[in-house]
C-alpha cells in the first residue's frame, strides 16, 4: 500500500506539474511562477492525501479558480478541500481564504489598507453610525477571550475613504449554518472557526461596500465567485489515519523542477506581500 501510495503521488504531481505548465503561464504571468504555484499544491497534497483519490478533471478546475484569483492552493491564500458527491466519490473544492481575499482586494487596486478582528466578550466595541461612521475597538488582554461576540473589517479605498462592516457573532453563525457541511467533521468551520468568521466579513465587506472595479474581469472577482454559504448534503471527508500516515512516512516529492533563476516578483505584488504579513503578523 505504501509503493502505492508514493506511485500514486508521484503520477499526481508529474500530471498536475506538466498540466500547470501548459494551461496555466498565462494566467499566472506576472503574478507567480508556475513552479512556485505547484509546489504550494504538491505541500496541500502532503497536508491533504485524500486528494489523491479525487477525479484529476475535479482538481484541475480547482487549481483553475486559484490560478484565475492569483491565489496560492497553500492553506493559508486559498485550500483545496474534498466533499463527498451524493454518489460517496470524492470531489475537490477551491475555497479562498481571508488572507487570498484580502490579497486579491489589493491587487486589484480597490483598496489600499485593510483592517479585519474578531471581538470578545470583555472588549470595549462600540459601532458609531450616522454622519460620522466610527468603529471604536479596545482589546481587554485580561479577559480570556473565549467567547467571541462579533467581528469586523475596515479597508481604505482608493479614494483615500474608509468602509467598514460588522457583523454580530449570532449573524456568522447563521451565515455558517447555511454553508455546506457546516458542522460536517473536517468542515473548516469546525477547523478554524475564527478564520472563517473573520473570512464572511471580509467577503461581505469587499462585495458590498468596495466600488466595484471591473470585478467580473479582475482577479478580485475571481476569488470572490466562490460562495461557500451554499447548502449542500456533502460531507467533508478527511483522510483515514492509515493513509494519512502512510503518506507522511513515505514521502511524498513535494519539490517540483524549479528554474535556475525564477522569476522576479513584481513590485507591486511584493509589496502588496509585505503589507498582508503585516496583517497577520
Amino acid at each position: 500500500m505504501n509503493k502505492a501510495l508514493v506511485r500514486d503521488a508521484r503520477e499526481l504531481k508529474e500530471f498536475i506539474s506538466s498540466y500547470v505548465e501548459r494551461e496555466f503561464k498565462d494566467i499566472l504571468e506576472g503574478m507567480v511562477h508556475p513552479s512556485r504555484f505547484i509546489q504550494s499544491f504538491l505541500i496541500t497534497l502532503q497536508n491533504e492525501p485524500l486528494l489523491l483519490q479525487v477525479d484529476r478533471q475535479d482538481l484541475v478546475l480547482a487549481l483553475r479558480k486559484a490560478a484565475l484569483a492569483g491565489l496560492m492552493p497553500d492553506g493559508q491564500e486559498g485550500a483545496i478541500v474534498v466533499y463527498q458527491r451524493r454518489d460517496r466519490t470524492p470531489k475537490a473544492e477551491w475555497i479562498p481564504m481571508t488572507r487570498g481575499l484580502i490579497k486579491a482586494a489589493f491587487e486589484s487596486g480597490a483598496i489600499t489598507n485593510f483592517w479585519s478582528h474578531i471581538v470578545y466578550k470583555g472588549d470595549k466595541f462600540i459601532v458609531q453610525l450616522g454622519d460620522e461612521e466610527k468603529i471604536i475597538h479596545e482589546r481587554n488582554f485580561e479577559s480570556s477571550r473565549q467567547e467571541p461576540i462579533a467581528a469586523y473589517a475596515i479597508a481604505t479605498l482608493r479614494s483615500g475613504a474608509l468602509a467598514r462592516y460588522v457583523m454580530s457573532w449570532d449573524q456568522i453563525m447563521r451565515h455558517r449554518d447555511a454553508s455546506r457541511s457546516a458542522n460536517a467533521e473536517g468542515s473548516p468551520w469546525r477547523k478554524w472557526p475564527e478564520e472563517m468568521a473573520l473570512k464572511t466579513v471580509v467577503r461581505q465587506l469587499l462585495l458590498k461596500r468596495i466600488p466595484p472595479v471591473s470585478q467580473a474581469q479582475s482577479r478580485l472577482g475571481a476569488a470572490l465567485a466562490y460562495d461557500d454559504s451554499v447548502p449542500s448534503d456533502d460531507p467533508v471527508l478527511t483522510a483515514p489515519e492509515a493513509l494519512a500516515q502512510h503518506v507522511i512516512e513515505e514521502g511524498i516529492p513535494i519539490e517540483p523542477d524549479m528554474p535556475e533563476e525564477p522569476e522576479p516578483v513584481p513590485a507591486a505584488a511584493a509589496e502588496h506581500r509585505s503589507k498582508l504579513d503585516d496583517i497577520f503578523r
